[in-house]
């Protein structure tokens, strides 16, 4: 799934590096989605729930926008 980030400085988009399917890392990248809710909390982003076309998602996960990660 790919991840954009905007820099609020120059308005411009920046999409994240998908780490490689050998990374430990790529067990973190969340699937596509749609009928989730994400919150933003301090420096994080909390996304839980949604589906795709095929099953129903219930993981909350957390981007920390200070790391990138």
């Amino acid at each position: 799934m790919d991840i954009h980030v905007l820099n609020t400085c120059n308005f411009r988009w920046i999409a994240l590096p998908v780490p490689k399917q050998n990374d430990p890392k790529s067990s973190c990248v969340p699937y596509h989605r749609y009928g989730h809710t994400a919150v933003a909390y301090g420096s994080n982003i909390f996304v839980w729930g949604g589906r795709n076309d095929e099953a129903a998602c219930n993981v909350l996960l957390c981007f920390d926008t200070s790391k990138l990660l």
